[in-house]
């Protein structure tokens, strides 16, 4: 809060000031995110043509597999950097305090960076798997190092970030704001400022939780279900059923070792 206003007031300017530094940063990172995936479109693109599958080199899969990592870690970089420059500009600035500069960090950082870096991945990761089934049409995806993110793991982001990150920032928000409280000359404006702060909270948090849910759950359901039809059609004596192995987590592993299963079967007829 300023004075008796509950939130400082953003004119214009510094409103497409922001959109224009979060532009620029975005379009850096997609430069850069652009020349690690334009090795993998260019054998993506060999594959769809024909080319064989022992032409690949084991960097380009391992790229594959790493991309969504990768682009998330950038996301989370970018809006880093956006943090790092309003910190600069807000503390040389005349109107801005150290103290604010600092606030309005945390909140790019924290809130942004925070938030839409494991939604960005989740998405990218339910993307993405058409390209790893070119990649790895037999699966296999164990054979070949990567980042892997367990089902635990999967679970665990999104506890954490829809039970205990709103609740961690509101009570920093309640705690910082009660302190004002007892040495400020205008203590409605600050309760109308942690008002305001509380219902963005809720809001976002609510957002956030129906993305997680819709894309983790996807993640871990549709494996799930395709492991469950070919079970079925196996039981119907259908030995050259094959699953789609599309993550290297514990789901994928199933889908490896069922693929391994049903040709053991077929080689024992």
């Amino acid at each position: 809060p300023v004075g008796q206003q509950a939130v400082r007031t953003l004119d214009i300017g510094s409103i497409i000031g922001f959109a224009l530094v979060m532009a620029g940063l975005f379009a850096l990172s997609g430069l850069f995110v652009g020349k690690f995936f334009n090795r993998i479109e260019d054998w993506y693109t060999r594959l769809r043509g024909g080319a064989s599958l022992d032409e690949v080199p084991a960097e380009i899969q391992r790229s594959v597999l790493n991309y969504s990592v990768v682009s998330a870690l950038m996301t989370f970089l970018m809006w880093n950097l956006a943090g790092i420059t309003y910190l600069i500009l807000n503390l040389f600035s005349s109107e801005g305090s150290v103290a604010y500069a600092i606030r309005f960090f945390g909140g790019v950082v924290g809130v942004g960076g925070v938030l839409t870096t494991p939604i960005h991945y989740f998405i990218i990761d339910q993307v993405w798997r058409e390209v790893i089934a070119v990649f790895f049409p037999q699966g296999e995806l164990s054979r070949i190092k990567s980042f892997r993110l367990p089902v635990l793991g999967r679970l665990l982001i999104v506890f954490l970030l829809i039970g205990l990150w709103p609740l961690g920032l509101m009570a920093s928000l309640s705690f910082q704001r009660a302190g004002l409280l007892v040495t400020s000359a205008y203590p409605q404006a600050i309760l109308d400022n942690l008002f305001i702060l509380q219902i963005f909270l809720v809001a976002t948090s609510l957002l956030a939780s129906v993305g997680l849910a819709v894309f983790v759950t996807g993640s871990i359901v549709r494996p799930l279900r395709e492991m469950q039809s070919a079970m079925s059609r196996v039981e119907q004596n259908d030995l050259n059923t094959q699953v789609t192995v599309t993550s290297n987590d514990e789901l994928g592993y199933l889908g490896e070792r069922f693929n391994q299963m049903t040709a053991g079967l077929r080689q024992g007829e």
